[in-house]
């Protein structure tokens, strides 16, 4: 006898990351910029930004001045010759852990500070650990669906219940999006990775396409020999349409654990499709790391108070619609006037359903 299935389209997965693992890639800048640039989206960036400047700060050091200290750091590099020859690109970039060098540089002091349950080195290894195995456990917990990591978000989402405004940390889930492609005269206007003016220098990451076709003076098509690149995004993503999956993490020691709880139904999963941008209207795409827009992240959450004035006015409503509805009074005294009159005359006095 087979027994009843699970009644809900609900699943849960389940990861665990050493911590030492990410911390091998926290060592060296270049390392640990390219694991963060794919691995974090653009709505966990200015968290990711915030959580290294925190690491970077020395004792007793203010935010505003670990970012001035880190400007004189970059105008003296520049002065040096040491810079890349962009200095923009730094605006890209994670904090350098400049007030840490001294312990990047000695690996013993490094894999010592890692362990330490109470270094900034290692808090911040066991936070980016913790995330790493949210958004793996998110990525079993959606087994129709394949997932990657810029697919998904983990971020703190307010609620309020009752008087209280909680902070749960969440993941959201971006929906299967369309994919934008466009030559290079589109991509120089949209200022992708590496035609922006913040961003020259920046791997721009084109994809090369088929070879372009011209028509000659007799009117055959022939082949050029360059190849004409082509560079893709995916669709604009709206808020509302991410779905939110509930994300739990967990420390021990040298590892951590997360689990998530999906919303995940089988069917047929809507097909991409490929839309050519022409450079007309605003742009079509979502941005990723190095393109204009990766910093404008809008948020369309409601916050408390606003939440709180929706909730009055709702209730305001209601008890003018309880208002409008005829008492147990008026309602005998209508039917019965009803009941002596004529039947139209009684259809056309009952009142009005609320």
């Amino acid at each position: 006898m087979i027994p009843k299935p699970f009644p809900f389209p609900i699943e849960v997965g389940v990861d665990i990351c050493r911590t030492a693992r990410i911390a091998s890639l926290l060592r060296l800048e270049r390392t640990r910029n390219r694991w963060a640039q794919r691995v974090f989206t653009r709505l966990e960036w200015p968290a990711l930004v915030r959580r290294f400047q925190r690491v970077d700060r020395a004792d007793g050091e203010t935010y505003s001045q670990a970012q001035n200290r880190q400007q004189q750091l970059k105008y003296a590099r520049e002065g040096s010759g040491e810079g890349i020859g962009y200095p923009e690109q730094d605006i890209w970039m994670l904090p350098k852990l400049s007030t840490l060098t001294s312990i990047l540089e000695n690996q013993e002091a490094y894999w010592s500070a890692i362990g330490d349950d109470r270094s900034r080195l290692g808090i911040l290894a066991r936070h980016l650990a913790g995330r790493w195995a949210a958004k793996e456990a998110v990525i079993k917990a959606h087994r129709h669906r394949q997932l990657y990591m810029q697919d998904i978000s983990i971020i703190h989402q307010r609620s309020t219940q009752a008087t209280n405004t909680i902070s749960q940390l969440v993941a959201l889930i971006d929906p299967v999006c369309d994919t934008i492609e466009m030559d290079e005269r589109v991509a120089s206007e949209r200022k992708l990775r590496g035609f922006g003016p913040e961003s020259q220098g920046l791997h721009r990451g084109a994809f090369i396409g088929n070879a372009d076709n011209r028509e000659d003076a007799h009117g055959e098509h022939e082949k050029l020999t360059r190849k004409v690149p082509r560079f893709h995004r995916r669709a604009k993503v709206r808020s509302s349409d991410r779905q939110v999956a509930k994300i739990n993490i967990s420390h021990d020691g040298d590892y951590a654990v997360a689990v998530c709880m999906a919303f995940d139904p089988p069917g047929v999963k809507p097909e991409e499709k490929r839309v050519v941008d022409d450079g007309r209207g605003p742009p079509k795409h979502e941005p990723q790391w190095g393109d204009e827009g990766w910093f404008d992240v809008e948020t369309e959450a409601i916050s408390p108070a606003e939440e709180k004035n929706i909730e009055d006015i709702e209730l305001k409503e209601l008890l003018e619609k309880q208002k409008s509805v005829h008492s147990p009074e008026d309602l005998r005294k209508i039917l019965q006037q009803a009941l002596e009159g004529s039947e139209e005359d009684s259809i056309r006095r009952l009142p009005p359903l609320p």
